[in-house]
């Protein structure tokens, strides 16, 4: 080796590792199971879908070639939505009670659910309204999984005739 001494050689690492982080929502809604895995930089690999309680993911895995800090988002749809029974007189609202939950592929018909009594109130004869997530929603139509069912029924003030009679103190 010509006698100088020990020769010092520096080698330098390049981890070729990076965290994939895996997030769960439904719309703009974080549903809170985000998890990290360990994936190779520049390698194509699958991540899978976090089971999320009362959620369906619309897909169970996705394809990543991660380049670094990269992030996965499932989108996930509602399994059950709420049923609210909601009572008006125009615009007011006298009265709202929750009646059970759907499920998503169930069919959504006012005819399965009876108007609240409502004290002083009678329900009109028009038909109610059913609303999804907010929005117009034809009766006996599908569940898709997403947003609270309000169906909403019409109500007048009971009235009543009167008759007042005079009579005379003798």
């Amino acid at each position: 080796n010509g006698g100088t001494g020990p020769v010092k050689v520096v080698l330098n690492y390049k981890s070729t590792k990076t965290t994939v982080t895996v997030k769960a929502m439904c719309g703009q809604k974080d549903l809170n199971t985000s998890y990290t895995v360990e994936k190779e930089i520049g390698v194509k690999d699958s991540v899978y879908a976090p089971t999320v309680p009362g959620y369906t993911a619309t897909a169970s895995s996705k394809e990543v070639t991660p380049n670094g800090n990269d992030e996965v988002i499932f989108q996930y749809t509602k399994n059950t939505g709420n049923v609210v029974l909601i009572a008006k007189k125009g615009d007011t609202e006298l009265f709202r009670k929750e009646d059970g939950t759907k499920q998503t592929g169930d069919s959504i018909s006012a005819a399965d659910f009876t108007a609240p009594d409502v004290t002083y109130y009678k329900c009109t004869s028009a038909a109610p309204t059913i609303t999804v997530d907010g929005k117009a929603f034809t009766d006996g139509g599908k569940y898709t999984g997403n947003g609270q069912i309000e169906i909403t029924y019409q109500y007048v003030r009971k009235t009543a005739s009167i008759t007042i009679v005079k009579k005379d103190a003798d």
